[in-house]
């Protein structure tokens, strides 16, 4: 047999020292049992062959049970896949498997364990898919077998658990046992790490913090060296953790022969007394600052009147030396020489007086250092400690000569003053009058300037320096699209055309550099429904005095003109401006043709109908009652029919003139405007009419306007089958128009006719009767599409009847 290869076995003298008679797995089972650490075997395919006692020492498993379970069902379960993982990738590659891993053990804790296996043949030689041979090794601060007695358990539970950090080193400066205070303070990581790796993670400084620890100056490697070494302050700073400040003691460690086993240090962490030890620092620095630059005389009395300390100030009075005054009863110390003996005396009682507890002022004339008498406002304030009781006592001494002069003359002053107040006041007084006058006169023309503001035919506005609008009227608001609300959270530029904003801000520029008193502008504003309106502007800066050589710009004054209808009309002009006055020309030519035949058809046609009339009303009178009722009859209908021929005539001469003639636009109350056209109709006192009271207000051409509303509601009550009736008359708003509506309780107009009703001369009830020309309806579609809005019906075959038409916001 070959010698072993690995150094996980004992050493064998020679072959020798074996028993031949034993087989290998006998031989294989007495080696793992020499060793102390948990050894097994497994075959090539990873299952555990055989394990030594040390596993059921570790673990309170027996061989058996474990190899049913396999060993890896004992780790972690943070372990378990990333060991059985690397275990499986081992044997595939056939190389050797070194992970770490946590091992439960008997009473249920897990510790960490160095696991280790490579594979073996018979003979110990490593060959591929071969037995493996495997090694588990605790690691901790001192690895052996869990059945300790009982106080080496304690021991290490004492260490591992103190607040101080604990390293000890072998006597070769090897790193042997750290506790958990060791790492933390260190900044290592929770796993275990051989000591050689600590540097890694930490750097050693002085107290200070400014110098790093050169190995000779380690207290570990000074106790190492033979010395005791005590409180030294150190700080250790982990690798992007939290500096600790420390207090560290080294001692050598001897065996009881005198030998040097090695070194141990116990650190304190005194991180939170080493900041308060600075913060104190600081502030005994910041108090004797301010004590020493105080502009008072300030010092501390024992309450035996003692004087303990003096600033700066107090000194500087004399002049003394802090040597001369100090450690001696405060009222014989020099300040106090000028004084008399009753006045020393009523000192010394005052000090007896604060020492107990009152808080002591008076007055004291001393002198200074020019022997110049000087006024003192002197204080005493007991100091008390947390229990009630005075420590010590604080005289504080301030000059008030100045303060008590100044207070003499701020009385002469004071007399001065309230004469000239009385005299001024008198003044003031009508000055006031004076300016409740003017305030008057100012607010009766701000009146007038919002009333002339509001009225005007324009658009006018204030806008502020950076262009924002600071008020505007409700012509602008028109022009513009938007409400007032609305502008006063924009500027000028938001809503000025983009190619015409630059010239614009010129103009404005001049303004402010004084070079222009005013400017008019012919600009594009952006409307809210994103057209273009042509306007021109005229605007002017107000300014207000400062003084005689300069004023401060206040704001512009804007007067804003539509122009639109100018602009459209030149346009149309430079392009086409010949052919619009030939078609012009033709238009004219051909409306008074138009005119002028339906003039005549209308005038010949009505004297023969007014003829036939008349002859049926005078046969009718001449033969009174010898006509027979037939007769009467026939001429009764003849009548009517020559009544509705006439209203025929009159219908087509209106409907002929809708779009044609000139009529104004204004701003209509559409309100207003219903119920005048419901008082003119005079509906029965049956028929209920309801509309919203909140009409809009529409740019439109009244007239128009009217004879859509009352031809609907007329038809509504005139077709209307029952004595009760109701019409309803609604609106909706419709982006660029305004939406409306006639609804009524009548007959519905049957599904085939819906489309017929607005056609010229049709009629849904008999065409015998007069007031049924087939006209209406023809002129009010031609009268809304004449204005860009559009007309429909929408019936219910069975009962009640809608017509909804649109009308656009701007004025065609």
């Amino acid at each position: 047999m070959r010698q072993q290869q690995s150094s996980i076995f004992p050493q064998l003298n020679s072959h020798a020292d074996m028993d031949t008679s034993l087989k290998p797995a006998l031989l294989y089972q007495q080696l793992m049992e020499l060793i102390p650490q948990i050894v097994w075997l497994a075959d090539a395919q990873g299952a555990i062959l055989n394990l030594n006692s040390a596993w059921q020492r570790y673990t309170g498993e027996t061989v058996e049970a474990s190899q049913q379970r396999g060993i890896w069902q004992f780790l972690h379960p943070e372990d378990q896949l990333r060991l059985t993982t690397n275990w499986q990738q081992a044997i595939a590659l056939n190389q050797p498997f070194q992970e770490k891993g946590r091992l439960q053990l008997v009473d249920g804790s897990y510790e960490w364990f160095s696991i280790v296996a490579r594979p073996i043949d018979e003979d110990f030689a490593p060959q591929t898919n071969a037995t493996w041979f495997g090694m588990m090794q605790r690691l901790a601060s001192a690895a052996g077998d869990p059945h300790l007695m009982e106080g080496q358990e304690f021991l290490e539970a004492l260490v591992e658990n103190v607040s101080d950090a604990v390293v000890a080193c072998n006597d070769k400066g090897q790193l042997v046992l750290f506790n958990r205070a060791a790492q933390d303070f260190h900044g290592l990581p929770p796993e275990p790490i051989s000591p050689q790796e600590w540097s890694q993670y930490y750097d050693l400084y002085d107290g200070s913090g400014t110098h790093t620890f050169t190995p000779e100056e380690i207290p570990l490697l000074r106790a190492l060296k033979g010395e005791k070494v005590r409180d030294v302050r150190m700080m250790i700073i982990p690798k992007g953790g939290k500096a600790r400040s420390l207090i560290a003691n080294a001692d050598p460690i001897y065996s009881i022969t005198g030998q040097k086993l090695g070194a141990v240090v116990v650190m304190r962490d005194v991180t939170a007394y080493r900041e308060a030890e600075i913060e104190l620092d600081l502030s005994e620095r910041r108090f004797q600052a301010i004590f020493n630059r105080s502009f008072q005389m300030i010092g501390l009395l024992s309450t035996d009147g003692t004087l303990l300390e003096v600033n700066q100030t107090a000194l500087d009075f004399g002049p003394f030396t802090a040597n001369e005054v100090l450690n001696r009863p405060f009222w014989e110390t020099r300040w106090w020489d000028s004084l008399n003996d009753a006045e020393r005396k009523h000192l010394k009682q005052s000090i007896a007086r604060a020492a107990d507890g009152e808080f002591i002022r008076y007055e004291v004339d001393l002198r200074d250092a020019n022997s110049q008498t000087v006024s003192i406002d002197f204080t005493l304030k007991p100091v008390f400690d947390r229990h009630g009781k005075v420590i010590l006592v604080i005289p504080e001494a301030r000059d008030i000569t100045a303060q008590k002069t100044a207070t003499t003359e701020l009385r002469a002053l004071t007399a001065q003053l309230e004469a000239r107040v009385a005299a001024r006041t008198a003044d003031l007084e009508a000055a006031i009058q004076q300016l409740e006058q003017q305030n008057s006169r100012l607010e009766e023309r701000e009146a007038q300037f919002r009333a002339t503001f509001e009225q005007v035919a324009m658009g006018a506005a204030h806008v502020d320096l950076s262009g924002h609008w600071l008020r505007v009227n409700d012509k602008l608001c028109q022009i513009v699209g938007y409400s007032e609300a609305e502008l006063l959270q924009r500027t000028f530029q938001e809503i000025t055309y983009p190619e015409d904003l630059d010239s614009d801000l010129a103009m404005v520029q001049q303004l402010l550099d004084g070079k222009l008193k005013s400017y008019s502008l012919e600009k594009r504003y952006i409307h809210k429904n994103g057209g273009l309106i042509w306007v021109n502007i005229t605007v002017t800066l107000l300014r207000r005095a400062v003084d005689r050589v300069s004023n401060q710009p206040l704001y512009f004054l804007a007067m804003i003109e539509d122009i639109s209808d100018r602009k459209a009309l030149e346009l149309r002009e430079s392009t086409s401006r010949a052919a619009l006055e030939r078609a012009k020309a033709d238009l004219e030519q051909r409306n008074d043709e138009l005119d002028q035949f339906v003039y005549m058809a209308s005038h010949d046609l009505k004297a023969p109908l007014r003829g036939i009339a008349n002859l049926s009303e005078w046969l009718e009178e001449d033969l009174g009652g010898q006509l027979p009722e037939d007769n009467q009859a026939q001429l009764v209908l003849m009548r009517q029919r020559v009544k509705r021929m006439e209203a025929l005539i009159n219908g087509l001469l209106q409907y002929s003139r809708v779009g044609r003639e000139q009529i104004d636009t204004e701003t209509v109350n559409v309100q207003q405007l219903i119920l005048e056209v419901i008082d003119s109709l005079a509906p029965p006192p049956t028929f209920i009419l309801q509309f919203s009271q909140s009409m809009p207000h529409i740019a439109a051409k009244r007239l128009l306007m009217r004879q859509v509303f009352a031809n609907l509601i007329s038809n509504a009550i005139k077709h209307h089958d029952r004595e009760e009736g109701k019409i309803e008359i609604g609106w909706q708003d419709a982006e660029q128009y305004y939406h409306f509506s006639v609804t009524d309780d009548g007959p519905g107009i049957p599904l085939e006719q819906q489309q017929q009703v607005f056609g010229i001369f049709h009629t849904l009830n008999p065409s015998d009767a007069p007031e049924n020309t087939g006209i209406g309806l023809a002129i009010i579609r031609k009268i809304v599409e004449a204005e860009g809005g559009t007309i429909t019906v929408h019936s219910n075959p069975e009962r009640g009847c809608r017509f909804e038409f649109t009308w656009p916001k701007q004025a065609n």
